[in-house]
């Protein structure tokens, strides 16, 4: 019966989706409000928004997600975001598998950034590295962050408050408050205080 039930979710999840302009925010809104762990006020989705694991997603007042965006925070995952998030178009925030991310309040998210916080195993060469199962980790922004374009956030990072992910980074270490990182992996440019 659950399978049922979780493959009725999928189905009017995706029907959702699809409605274009202000009709679809106001579905969107409605139901999200139903099926999502916690919803704040003033949501706005767009159309063509992908969502797995719903009752483990919490999105905050004065939520922004543009087209084309995945949540993924099936088996065990967790997405928590605070008020006033902007996300961009073309970005995935997977907390699959264990994974646990958390974003803080006022922070921007540009378009095509990847945030996944838990990854495959490949330890053994005996085995395929899609059977190896998952490494779960977390990943937390801090308050007042901006996510450049292009960016990829790996698990078990902390971004600091007030800090900036300069476009096309990498990002594998903890990034300080008040901070500017860019790069390959990311590095210090400068501090913005």
């Amino acid at each position: 019966m659950k399978k049922i039930s979780n493959e009725f979710i999928r189905w009017f999840n995706y029907i959702i989706m699809l409605f274009p302009g202000g009709v679809g925010i106001f579905l969107r809104r409605f139901i999200y409000k139903l099926i999502l762990s916690k919803v704040g006020k003033n949501l706005i989705i767009n159309n063509h928004v992908e969502m797995t694991g719903l009752k483990n997603i919490n999105l905050g007042n004065n939520n922004q997600i543009s087209s084309y965006c995945t949540f993924n925070a099936h088996d065990g995952g967790s997405i928590i975001f605070g008020n006033n998030i902007g996300i961009n178009r073309n970005t995935h925030i997977g907390a699959a598998n264990g994974g646990k991310i958390k974003v803080g309040n006022n922070v921007m998210i540009a378009q095509n950034v990847v945030i996944r916080a838990s990854e495959h195993r490949f330890k053994s060469i005996e085995l395929t590295m899609d059977s190896q199962d998952y490494e779960k980790g977390s990943i937390t922004i801090g308050d007042d962050c901006w996510i450049g374009a292009n960016s990829v956030i790996l698990k078990n990072v902390k971004i600091g408050n007030k800090s900036i992910v300069g476009a096309g980074s990498v990002v594998t270490k903890d990034i300080p408050d008040f901070s500017i990182y860019g790069g390959v992996p990311a590095t210090l440019i400068k501090m913005r205080k």
